[in-house]
Order: C-alpha cells, then structure tokens, then sequence
C-alpha cells in the first residue's frame, strides 16, 4: 500500500473526479425519465472526454501490474469501475473513450488552455485504448481467482478478501463492455469455465452469482 501523504491525496482527488463523471455522464438506465442528453449524448462531451486528462489517469490505473497496490487504493479503482460502466452505456462513448486510441497531450496543455489559448506549439500524440489496459489488468484478475480456489487459507483476512472482490468487478467491468482477450477473440478459451459463488467461498458481499476464471 501507499503511504505517502501526496499520493494518498492524489488518489482521492481523481477517485472524486471519477465519481463525479459517474454521476454527470449520461446514463439513462440510471433516470426514472430520460432526457435528450442522456439518450443522445452531444458530440461535445465525447470531445471534452478525450481531450481531458481523466483518461490517461484511467490508462495509468490499468497499466498497474501490482494487485496488492491496487487493492490498497480500492476506492479510487472502485471508482473508476464506475465511471466506465456509465461511459460504456452509449455506443458513442464506448467507441471513442473504451475501444478508441486516447488522446495525449503535453502535461502543459489540459482543457482550460485548450479552451482559451489552443495547443500552441503542442500535437497531440496517440495513446493505446483503455479496453487494451483493462484486457491485461482483466488477465492478472482472473490468474488470481484462479489461485484463489486453490489456495483460500491466503485470503481471508481483510486485504485478501478485499483482493478478491476487486478482481472480481474488473472481471465484471470486463464483461459488461465486452472486452475480450487476445486469445478469446482468437477463438481459444484455456478452459475458462463458469463456476457458482460457493465453489470459491461466501465473501459476504453484493455480488453478481456468477463470475469466470480459469
């Protein structure tokens, strides 16, 4: 875990930001009546999205191959679970801020001098996808729910638990946008089976009743 004050700071900064968008983006599973907003989402807010910095914090959250370090920040992660599922909910936003390659710009440049100064001398550069960094975070998740059903005396205290679920809502992150591996597109499963909640253990927790690994 980190113990740093800065980063602890940093990390509850983007968790509000995260959950703020969650609450902000259109999602019209989420409104007992539906406006125009939530149903056609402007062009605007896609752009607003891809020129931001959010998703390059998203891409660097993904790129952790640390699940130990991401459990410790669960609640930044947890948020950034959130935020995906509402942006996967349109076809337009998937497009663009899961499947599509990010927008990169200079640390300099964010969207307050976009907006009233222009780039400058700055280009944009290409970043890879965020369902390319959820693909590889997706794998590590399920390699650990593998080792889970054989090794469950190493999780169950509070952080291997804590493991545990959050692997668990990546793999289900994963699911709800379709993201597939390399070798699931390829058409080779390695066996990957459906197995019923109480094959691993009850974690006490709202969880959905099936969930895949190994």
């Amino acid at each position: 875990m980190r113990a740093d004050g800065a980063e602890k700071a940093a990390d509850q900064f983007h968790k509000l930001i995260f959950s703020f968008l969650t609450t902000l983006l259109p999602s019209p599973d989420a409104r007992a009546s539906d406006t125009s907003f939530d149903d056609a989402p402007p062009v605007a807010l896609v752009s607003i999205l891809l020129n931001s910095k959010i998703l390059d914090k998203a891409a660097e959250l993904f790129r952790n191959d640390s699940l130990d370090d991401a459990t410790g920040r669960k609640g930044l992660y947890m948020a950034l679970i959130g935020f995906l599922r509402v942006g996967g909910t349109h076809g337009a936003l998937k497009k663009k801020i899961v499947y599509g390659e990010r927008v990169v710009w200079h640390d300099s440049i964010n969207l307050l001098v976009l907006s009233f100064q222009g780039p400058g001398k700055y280009r944009s550069q290409t970043g890879s996808s965020l369902a390319s960094g959820l693909r590889n975070l997706n794998i590590q998740s399920e390699i650990m729910l593998r080792g889970a059903l054989a090794s469950r005396h190493e999780f169950t205290d509070t952080h291997g638990t804590d493991m545990l679920w959050l692997c668990r809502m990546i793999s289900d992150l994963s699911s709800h946008l379709r993201i597939e591996s390399q070798d699931a597109r390829a058409g080779k499963t390695h066996g990957i089976v459906e197995v019923a909640d109480d094959a691993v253990w009850s974690i006490n927790r709202p969880t959905p009743s099936l969930y895949k690994t190994y």
